[in-house]
């Protein structure tokens, strides 16, 4: 199975591309990248590495090369509100590839699965007391993104998932995490477990995927997997 990959160099992007490599379902991980990933990271046999120069315009030419692919994690995003990341970015991949794949006599079923927030803001009127314009940018993308599932046929599978503070492994995170609870707070690993998890076919219901569920499965994912 291949899993393409965008935000590789990111901490969520980079906890995803660790769980998926090491996922036996997973036979190939595309990673598009603006720059080089670490020859520590590179070297793996199942990864390859796409450098990216405008993630705005997606050829044909390259996206032919990865039609056989079964899902795309997005976790490429930016801290500060950009709508040309956060909103253009995605939907121009998204719209690429439907549009591509859409012309094959029968398109295999495909997730797309997209890294939002917990508070991401899908009203544009709603008034918000902090990071209002971020929230609200991110919430766009996500309307925009289920409009266009909804009007695409069925082989095409959004799945927005939303997780809340993301934070590093280890110990005293855990601590962090655990004090913050599982609706507030996530490690990168439970994380990465989840998405990788989503793009081989697990169980989803619904479309938006919020931080308590993921924090539940990734959790259950890790102690099957140790």
């Amino acid at each position: 199975m291949k899993v393409l990959l965008t935000g590789a160099t990111g901490t969520i992007g980079g906890g995803a591309l660790k769980a998926c490599l090491a996922h036996p379902q997973i036979t190939k991980v595309v990673a598009f990248v603006r720059r080089a990933l670490p020859e520590d990271v590179s070297s793996n046999s199942k990864l390859e590495t796409v450098i990216v120069e405008d993630f705005s315009t997606w050829q044909d030419d390259l996206l032919d090369r990865h039609m056989d692919a079964a899902a795309m994690i997005w976790a490429l995003g930016s801290l500060s509100p950009t709508h040309k990341v956060d909103v253009e970015y995605p939907l121009a991949f998204q719209e690429a590839f439907i549009k591509r794949r859409s012309q094959q006599e029968n398109p295999a079923g495909f997730r797309y699965i997209h890294v939002s927030g917990k508070l991401v803001e899908q009203d544009p009127d709603r008034k918000l007391f902090f990071m209002d314009v971020q929230r609200k940018t991110k919430g766009l993308h996500d309307t925009k993104a289920i409009a266009l599932a909804e009007q695409t046929d069925p082989w095409w599978r959004l799945i927005i998932v939303r997780p809340g503070g993301v934070l590093y492994d280890g110990f005293m995170t855990g601590m962090l995490a655990a004090a913050m609870g599982k609706n507030w707070a996530i490690n990168v690993g439970t994380l990465g477990a989840y998405l990788a998890y989503v793009a081989t076919g697990g169980d989803v219901e619904g479309v938006i995927v919020l931080n308590g569920t993921i924090v539940t499965k990734g959790k259950e994912l890790l102690k099957a997997s140790s």
